[in-house]
């Protein structure tokens, strides 16, 4: 989780250096908990290729999600 993120420049180093490794590796990152555009325009700076959070779209339940699938 990306908490605090913005304002806490050793949170920042710690998520940015854990994004490198795993983009490293070949592997896939997602950011979890992503609220504010600050914390997005940061992971995206970290070449971070997936988020997910409030700012991007409320919890759903299984109907809704199978309906957002459908219609999406």
């Amino acid at each position: 989780m990306i908490r605090d993120i913005e304002n806490t420049d050793l949170d920042a180093h710690i998520i940015e250096g854990i994004i490198s490794l795993i983009n490293q590796m070949n592997m896939g990152s997602i950011a979890k908990g992503v609220e504010n555009e600050k914390q997005l325009e940061l992971i995206k700076s970290y070449q971070c290729q997936y988020a997910q959070g409030y700012l991007l779209g409320d919890p759903m339940n299984e109907n809704q999600t199978r309906q957002f699938l459908l219609e999406n």
